[in-house]
């Protein structure tokens, strides 16, 4: 509902789940920022907004930490996965992405 009809008050169930998930994994999720998914730019044209940014910026609220939307860009689009195997959507996002020229991060 969140992904196809923007439904807004999901947006922040699924930080306060996402929210539960680091805080209970402690160490091995540690992070300094949150980075949402892009997604290609004739999806989001056609969506009228990217679903993962819509939870991304209240779950970097509530884990005090930056959200920064300028890291990543989609470098080809990728057939919809509800029609693939688990091994095949690995391989649809492998390549699918590249850090910005802004996007530089140390360590």
């Amino acid at each position: 509902m969140l992904k196809f009809e923007g439904i807004e008050p999901l947006r922040e169930w699924f930080a306060r789940q996402l929210e539960g998930v680091v805080l209970a994994n402690g160490e091995c999720l540690e992070a300094d920022m949150v980075v949402p998914v892009p997604l290609h730019w004739n999806r989001q044209e056609e969506r009228g907004y990217n679903q993962v940014e819509q939870f991304a910026r209240p779950l970097s609220k509530r884990l005090g930490i930056p959200f920064r939307p300028v890291f990543l860009m989609r470098t080809r689009q990728r057939p919809g996965t509800h029609l693939l195997g688990y091994e095949e959507r690995w391989e649809a996002v492998r390549g699918a992405f590249a850090m910005k020229r802004e996007g530089r991060v140390d360590n």
